[in-house]
């Protein structure tokens, strides 16, 4: 088993595989003007959904692993390497929309 198939994220976090990585990681800063609104990427993992202080969990979208999601790009998202792939991490309501097959 890999650290990818092992691994689970807390509360709200969904980790994604952008499908154009260089986009994103490389060196070369890109103006705001200049930025896509949005990406696509695959969905590795997902959390559970936040809890809320009623102790019940946040309701995270409808989405499992390998599903292709469309994301809006606001703000850096942290990076993750697991098994030598990148990952974003973000959260649930930055996903908006999953593509069909």
């Amino acid at each position: 088993m890999t650290d990818i198939e092992r691994f689970s994220p807390l509360g709200a976090r969904v980790f994604v595989r952008p499908d154009k990585p260089e986009d994103r990681f490389g060196s070369i800063i890109i103006p705001d003007s200049a930025k896509k609104p949005a990406f696509t990427g695959v969905v590795v993992a997902f959390g559970p959904g936040m809890l809320m202080k009623n102790g019940r969990r946040w309701a995270m979208p409808e989405i499992q692993r390998g599903d292709r999601v469309v994301y809006q790009v606001l703000n850096p998202y942290p990076v993750v390497e697991l098994d030598g792939v990148r990952l974003l991490s973000m959260h649930d309501d930055d996903i908006l929309a999953v593509v069909e097959p």
